[in-house]
């Protein structure tokens, strides 16, 4: 903590976690109109949103603000719904919430003014949901509230009953499954395929987990399957399986590390890229401790460890790439080398060091993977506010003591005679807290605790529109909510005891959404992942025709192009078709594309066997960034780079490229070379 203060200081900084302490130690002992006078200006109406997560200080602080626009005939609003409130581990504090207009009592001087003024409104309609979902939900949660006799339970799910508004009668799913027999690579490949068939897209369906590491599965199943996905918690380097292997067999050719040798030989059995190689597994399996480096080079004759030690550090990785047949357009590969490059070039270093930064900086680099159709994961805390088409709850059992919370309570004035000693920090037991005379607090914990996971589920089953698919584990005993919510699905009128399933209302296709009218109709890609990286969205019948412009998309089109021109092709007729660009220009296009595929001249920039990157952003000696159109890297670990032109020939870019090859040359690609390419001439001028 010192240490945090002492840098706070040198920097003069403020953490956002301070702001609450610092705001109440000044408005403590001062009037309304001394914070009016600090913030230079007067508020007569506030409005406080998510109040079920506000904290204790956060609403002392905003008290003096909201009374004195109650005073000068100003109205305020509340707005938050108390069986949302699943913060409590930030400090968030339900119960004002729920004791509303009643305050804490140390702020008598505002409690008149907020109980004079306190109109409660309660909002009764369900816009968000199908039928099926909306019934379901208030079903549950009033038969989960009835089964305990904590007032806060029972206070805030008595009125959750909701009215319909929809039309539709949705689906609700629930597959009872041992946990030992859950195969969730089966069960979500089979959900998705159906949802696809009904016209479903991949951005219709959200995966909804409970904690991060949940998350981290569902993405390698996802991977497995070819299914796109993004993520807000799961899109690490560490969840991609490539990245793994880079990272574990560069490790075992530098260091021979045990676990790397695991991983790499678990990873060779598994991949069919591998599967016409002489591995006798069992034999290796049962001799693992003498499985040697000559051995695995032994097996994998195409890795030269000669050559691969003679190389520099980039040159390395590359090489350990184009043999490992990993393929350089995944995003998380993309972003590796992103990261690398950056990362050598700034700090010229050792491959050990990679490795390192690699290790430190997996699990906190995040990936975008540029699917706009895909299938989302995310949590359940962050899900909170949204809403899905379709909501897949493949963990649907946890154990309430998976909390966030303190594991552990401060008690004051407590007489600990063997210890001597009235201050005391003990573990939240039941154990603990009875030998301390203190169970009441253990046992208000317990109903604080339940009030959390009955929320985690509520916003978990209230994000569904469309159809709401949860899987459980079976159970006999109710210690936590998970248990509360199997026996009330187990026993539901329709429940199938033989497949041990309940579904309620009915499989429907995707319903169609009204079509927005507009003067200015948008160009709309809906199932075309070549259009996702579209920079531009612009109203049909503007044509490009300026050169800037023209440039753009051309550039556009040979990004999609790294040995086969087909994605150039498809790309530029989606272009036209869309009316991003003329009809003259799409036959230009076609024309240049046509004239490079055909140009044997030009055969070395596309070759298969090479390593290819498109747009790589590179760090030049000024710390300004550039971006190469076109990196290739022959199987000889020869560099080229290619920069697409399509103005007239000019110095000025001679220096750019020859900007790229010093910067390249000082990362260790000595035999570097650059060239020009103009466009419509496809003349290739050498630097």
């Amino acid at each position: 903590m010192e240490k945090i203060e002492q840098t706070k200081q040198d920097k003069g900084v403020v953490l956002i976690s301070d702001f609450n302490q610092l705001i109440s130690k000044i408005i403590e002992n001062e009037p309304a109109g001394f914070i009016y006078e600090r913030l230079g200006s007067k508020f007569s109406h506030v409005l406080i949103d998510e109040f079920q997560d506000t904290s204790t200080k956060q609403w002392n602080n905003l008290l003096p603000l909201v009374h004195e626009s109650l005073s000068s005939g100003g109205k305020n609003l509340i707005v938050g719904d108390a069986k949302q409130a699943i913060y409590r581990w930030r400090d968030g504090d339900v119960q004002q919430f729920v004791n509303l207009p009643k305050i804490d009592s140390s702020k008598h001087e505002f409690a008149s003014l907020l109980d004079q003024h306190h109109i409660p409104h309660k909002l009764d309609d369900n816009y968000r949901s199908a039928k099926s979902i909306v019934n379901f939900n208030s079903e549950l949660f009033l038969d989960i509230s009835k089964q305990f006799d904590h007032s806060s339970i029972s206070k805030i799910y008595k009125d959750v009953k909701q009215n319909v508004i929809k039309k539709n009668i949705g689906r609700v799913e629930f597959n009872v499954i041992d946990k030992k027999q859950f195969d969730l690579k089966r069960y979500l490949n089979k959900k998705i395929e159906l949802l696809i068939e009904k016209g479903f897209y991949y951005s219709d369906i959200n995966v909804l987990v409970r904690v991060k590491k949940e998350g981290m599965l569902v993405a390698e199943v996802f991977k497995e399957l070819d299914i796109p996905f993004v993520s807000d918690d799961s899109v690490f380097l560490s969840s991609s399986l490539e990245f793994k292997f880079l990272f574990h067999f560069i490790k075992f050719l530098e260091i021979q590390n045990d676990h790397s040798k695991l991983f790499i030989l678990k990873r060779l059995e598994s991949d069919s890229k591998f599967k016409h190689k002489a591995f006798d597994w069992n034999s290796i399996y049962m001799n693992i401790n003498d499985f040697s480096l000559n051995d695995l080079l032994f097996h994998l004759q195409e890795i030269d460890l000669n050559y691969y030690f003679s190389l520099p550090v980039m040159g390395k990785i590359n090489y350990v790439i184009q043999k490992l047949k990993i393929d350089i357009v995944d995003p998380y590969i993309d972003k590796l080398l992103e990261l690398t490059w950056d990362f050598f070039y700034l700090n010229p270093c050792t491959m050990h060091d990679i490795l390192e930064m690699w290790k430190e900086k997996e699990e906190k680099i995040s990936v975008d993977t540029g699917n706009q159709d895909a299938v989302r994961i995310i949590t359940i805390h962050k899900s909170k506010g949204l809403e899905f088409p379709i909501v897949i709850m493949p963990f649907g059992s946890w154990s309430n003591s998976k909390s966030n919370n303190a594991n552990y309570t401060w008690l004051n004035n407590i007489i600990a005679n063997d210890l001597g000693i009235s201050n005391f920090i003990s573990p939240m037991t039941r154990t603990s807290l009875t030998k301390l005379q203190s169970i009441e607090i253990f046992k208000k914990e317990q109903e604080l605790l339940f009030l959390d996971n009955i929320n985690l589920y509520y916003v978990g089953f209230t994000r569904a529109v469309e159809q709401l698919y949860v899987c459980l584990n079976p159970t006999t005993k109710l210690n936590n909510i998970s248990d509360y919510v199997h026996n009330f699905v187990v026993n539901h009128n329709f429940y199938d005891i033989n497949q041990n399933q309940l579904i309620i209302g009915e499989f429907e296709s995707k319903i169609n959404s009204e079509q927005k009218s507009s003067n200015d109709k948008v160009v709309e890609f809906i199932d075309s992942p070549l259009a996702n990286s579209l920079p531009f969205i612009l109203p049909k019948g503007f044509y490009k025709n300026d050169k800037i412009l023209y440039g753009d998309f051309f550039h556009l089109i040979m990004e999609k192009i790294y040995t086969d021109f087909q994605p150039g092709f498809e790309l530029n007729e989606e272009l036209y078709l869309s009316n991003h660009i003329s009809k003259e220009h799409f036959d230009e296009f076609n024309c240049v594309l046509n004239l490079i595929s055909n140009n044997p001249e030009l055969d070395f920039l596309f070759d298969s066997n090479s390593t290819i990157y498109n747009e790589r952003e590179i760090n030049l000696s000024d710390n300004s960034k550039y971006i190469i159109d076109k990196l290739i890297i022959d199987k000889k670990g020869n560099v080229f780079v290619l920069d697409y032109k399509t103005g007239n020939e000019d110095s000025k870019n001679i220096d750019q490229v020859k900007k790229y090859i010093k910067a390249l040359k000082i990362a260790g690609y000595l035999n570097c070379k650059g060239y020009l390419l103009y466009i419509p001439s496809v003349k290739l001028i050498k630097v």
